[in-house]
């Protein structure tokens, strides 16, 4: 464990980033292992919410305290995101060419294009421009805009007249969560303006800064509480959370009431293991599992493109063939060797080219 990164909590996020790319093969909804897809595996939902804590988190133990005025804030916020912005603009570059693949309209290219070089799409809260070019850049967006925010909330909780009342700055946060979700997923419903209002629940960063603030607060218990929790407690937190990743589609209780359970899991997961001890974090602490969870952002960003651009041209060439089983596992390899090329590639030319 580093002073700064607790590097379990790096490792975790190659697992995680693996389901959300496992979400993303909605091919194999037509297979025979279709059913069993969908209800436990078409479901990135807490790996989602573990990124979003897990930046808050890091932001926290980290030493810059930048000022809190306007423009200290928004100069945060390109610094956070500076050094990831050249692989986002290669991969909304590789999301244009499924559009063109799709045949999309030039018009919608350029005003997404245009939009999406702001990385401010996620506050239009509407799924046509904030997934527009590359689906999952949503999330920088999101991140980006909470970024501006964040200053503001670490001066909050550095606030030293907190000392005995972050549990209680904890209590509120989740609650804000819970309260801003559940108006986000009631607007979302009343389908306003044909049915566009459509984003504001699952990425909207008014909704999704809270998830950050949640991990900022786990970082000041985190520094601020002495304990370590051994094997028995990290195998019941994984084994509950990989439960819940696996039959949370099952359940058929109102979406909100669901994210409830989903923050507490998420919650319980980034406080356990950075204060974990136990053989589960020995496992994680590996040197090859932590290197993977550095790649994480670009398998994150370059996996969509290429998913959907192989997947468009599977679909228009019947390259399915009689056996959509078949198909499906060879589009599933192309995709992952395609997207660690191009993860390769990328990262040969900008340390060659930017650096």
């Amino acid at each position: 464990m580093g002073k700064k990164r607790v590097v379990q909590l790096d490792s975790l996020r190659f697992f995680m980033c693996c389901m959300i790319v496992i979400s993303h093969f909605e091919f194999l909804k037509k297979t025979v292992l279709g059913n069993v897809y969908e209800k436990h595996f078409w479901n990135p939902i807490l790996a989602v919410d573990y990124f979003f804590v897990l930046s808050g988190f890091g932001m926290y133990l980290s030493d810059k305290r930048p000022g809190i005025k306007i423009k200290e804030c928004v100069r945060f916020a390109i610094e956070k995101i500076k050094k990831i912005y050249p692989a986002y603009i290669f991969s909304l570059f590789l999301g244009i060419i499924w559009m063109i693949i799709e045949k999309k309209s030039i018009l919608k290219i350029i005003i997404c294009s245009i939009i999406d070089l702001t990385c401010l799409q996620s506050l239009t809260g509407t799924t046509s421009i904030s997934h527009g070019i590359n689906g999952v850049c949503w999330f920088l967006s999101s991140l980006f805009v909470t970024y501006i925010l964040a200053p503001i909330f670490l001066n909050i909780i550095d606030n030293g007249k907190l000392n005995k009342k972050v549990k209680v700055l904890l209590f509120f946060t989740f609650v804000s969560l819970i309260i801003t979700s559940g108006v986000a997923y009631k607007i979302d419903s009343l389908h306003l303006i044909d049915g566009k209002i459509n984003d504001l629940y699952y990425g909207h960063p008014f909704v999704r800064c809270w998830y950050v603030f949640l991990g900022m607060i786990i970082g000041r218990l985190y520094k601020d509480i002495k304990i370590t929790y051994r094997t028995k407690t990290e195998a019941i937190i994984i084994a509950f959370s990989i439960g819940w990743y696996l039959f949370r589609n099952s359940f058929t209780a109102y979406e909100p009431y669901l994210r409830i359970v989903d923050i507490i899991v998420v919650t319980l997961l980034v406080y356990i293991f950075s204060k974990g001890g136990g053989k589960i974090t020995k496992f994680l602490n590996n040197s090859k599992f932590v290197k993977l969870g550095k790649h994480t952002m670009y398998i994150y960003l370059f996996h969509y493109p290429v998913r959907m651009t192989l997947g468009a041209i599977f679909e228009k060439n019947n390259m399915f063939g009689l056996s959509q089983e078949i198909g499906s596992c060879i589009l599933i390899m192309l995709i992952v060797f395609l997207t660690i090329g191009i993860i390769k590639i990328y990262k040969y030319g900008y340390y060659k080219f930017c650096k």
